[in-house]
Parts: C-alpha cells; sequence; structure tokens
C-alpha cells in the first residue's frame, strides 16, 4: 500500500512538497524487519531527512547507521549537530559532515572523524536525499529514501523540503537511523572540537577554513565517456587541491566490482580507463553502474551503463 503525506506553506514564495510512503515490509539486514521506504518529491539538491537520537549518557559514539533504499541513489551526505530540547532542527545550525559508508540497498555506516561525546546526550542527524531522483519502490532501481519503522514514540523525525525550516513527521513513523557506540576505552573527543561548516543550499559552498581548503581534494562532478560504454571508457574528474582518491564501481545491487585507489591526485583533470572487467578480470555483464570517487572531504558520483 502506498501512503501519501503532504506539507503547505502560504508566502510569497508558497510551494507544495509531499513525502512518499511505501508500507510494504522490507527486510533489513542484522535480524529486523522495517515496515517501508520513505522518500522526497518533488526531488532537489535541498531535501533533508532529519532525525532527533538520545544517545546513552557517558557513551563515546562512533558514528550513526542509516538503512538505504536504492544502492543507485544512496545518501552519500550526512551531518550532525547538538539538539537543543524543545526546538525543531535548524538547517542553519553549524553541522559537522560524517564520512559515508559505500552505497548498498541496506545499512550504511556514516562515522565521526573520531569517537565523539555528545553534549546533553542528544544528536540531530540531517540526511540529505540526492538530488535526481523520486523514490518510486523499494531496493535497486526504486529511488532515493530511507527505510522507517513503526515508532514507538521513542525517536523524532523530520523533513525539511528545499532548505526550509524543519516540519515534524508523525510520530507513528520512525526513520530506520541508530546510533553507533565505540568499542574500547580510548577518551572521546568533544563533540564541539570537531571541524563545523554550514550546510550547502542551493548549491551554494559551505564556509570552510582555510586549514580545510588547503589540506582537503574539493571535487568536482565525474564525467564519464563514452557512456554508454562498451568495451572501455574513461572516467574524469576534477579536483581543487591535490591529495589522494579512492574510485569505486558498484553494480546495481550495490556490490563493489572494481576499485582503484589514486595516490597523487592532481590539481586540476585527473582520468582512469575501465576495460569493463572487475577485480579479477573477468567481463562485467550488461546493465547500469555506480561510480564512486571520494576523497578526504568529498564524494561525487556518476552513472554509467555497461552494453555487451
Amino acid at each position: 500500500m502506498s501512503l501519501l503525506a503532504s506539507i503547505k506553506r502560504s508566502s510569497a514564495g508558497a510551494f507544495l512538497a509531499t513525502f512518499t510512503i511505501l508500507s510494504s515490509s522490507v527486510f533489513a539486514a542484522k535480524g529486523s524487519e522495517l515496515t517501508g521506504v520513505v522518500g522526497i518529491s518533488p526531488e532537489g539538491p535541498d531535501n533533508f531527512f532529519v532525525v532527533r537520537l538520545a544517545s546513552q549518557e557517558g557513551m563515546s559514539i562512533s558514528g550513526i547507521e542509516f538503512y538505504n533504499n536504492d544502492p543507485m541513489n544512496p545518501v552519500q551526505e550526512v551531518y550532525a549537530a547538538v539538539a537543543i530540547a524543545d526546538e525543531l532542527p535548524r538547517i542553519d545550525s553549524p553541522v559537522t559532515q560524517l564520512s559515508v559508508g559505500p552505497p548498498a540497498e541496506g545499512w550504511i555506516p556514516a562515522t565521526f572523524s573520531e569517537p565523539v561525546e555528545i553534549p546533553g546526550a542528544v544528536l540531530d542527524v540531517y540526511l540529505r536525499l540526492p538530488a535526481g531522483s523520486v523514490r518510486t519502490g523499494t531496493g535497486p532501481g526504486g529511488g532515493a529514501g530511507i527505510g522507517y519503522l513503526e515508532d514507538t514514540g521513542s525517536l523524532q523525525s523530520f523533513v525539511s523540503f528545499g532548505g526550509r525550516s524543519c516540519s515534524a513527521l508523525s510520530t507513528e513513523i520512525a526513520l530506520a537511523v541508530r546510533i553507533s557506540y565505540a568499542a574500547g576505552k580510548r577518551k572521546p573527543q568533544s563533540f564541539n572540537q570537531l571541524a563545523h561548516t554550514n550546510l550547502t543550499l542551493h548549491g551554494r559552498e559551505p564556509n570552510r577554513s582555510a586549514d580545510q581548503s588547503q589540506s582537503r581534494a574539493l571535487l568536482s562532478n565525474v564525467q564519464v565517456q563514452p557512456n554508454p560504454m562498451n568495451p572501455h571508457t574513461v572516467i574524469q574528474f576534477s579536483s581543487d587541491t591535490s591529495g589522494s582518491a579512492e574510485v569505486s564501481i558498484y553494480d546495481s545491487r550495490g556490490r563493489l566490482v572494481r576499485d582503484w585507489r589514486i595516490e597523487e591526485v592532481i590539481v586540476g583533470q585527473n582520468s582512469l580507463s575501465w576495460k569493463g572487467r572487475d577485480d579479477r578480470g573477468r567481463e562485467v555483464a550488461s546493465g547500469v553502474y555506480l561510480i564512486r570517487v571520494q576523497t578526504e572531504a568529498d564524494v561525487v558520483t556518476a552513472k554509467l551503463t555497461v552494453l555487451r
């Protein structure tokens, strides 16, 4: 059964946005079953789901996990801020960005640069849905979306359409996002000591410190030519600074097919050739593949069609 909910705002810039919920059950790894997946329509660069998570007091947190619907349209940007009691999450709050794991259908980790302790033990987690994809179903090819559960009242979930003020979702819906605790006895860093910035909205760059801009490689979109490919293609991306990068190719199920580690990314255009073979030298099948380029600071993706 598919449900549709909407939020309307009346102002000089009035708009109508919706979030769609597919309520068929979805099997989730680690022995749990989700109720379904939820997405936002119309798609855009500034749509966020926000989840308010309470952690155990005094516990060290390594990051969070969230249930991603479509490995071809994965959530790649996750941010966190200390929650303010009795107030809605704010899109203009200073946030710190987490490092998101490889795309998959299922639980994906997003980690802090090092374990942290949260003041007040309550965290707001911002998940930006990728632009250009609307959720139409569950699993690969189903579009951008986050899993959800029937809530017991212990988790607060919110939505921001187009970077506007957050609105609370139904208390019957709990987005599938959970805290990951750090193992070991290493003393955690205070969350407030992490590097903070502002969210990029409508293509504007967040504020970056001089140290960050000099030490981290900032990427431009991935270009793939020819696309569709047969039998080979060239993957190109641009970087504002030197550094290292990982280039990975995933199939439509989110399985890693081929990856490269580039130790010396140059300023400007970088490229590599792919002959359509996996890490074992076998030809890959026809289909749609996801190319992911990741540096310490940024992640960019592109889709590639292989024709045999």
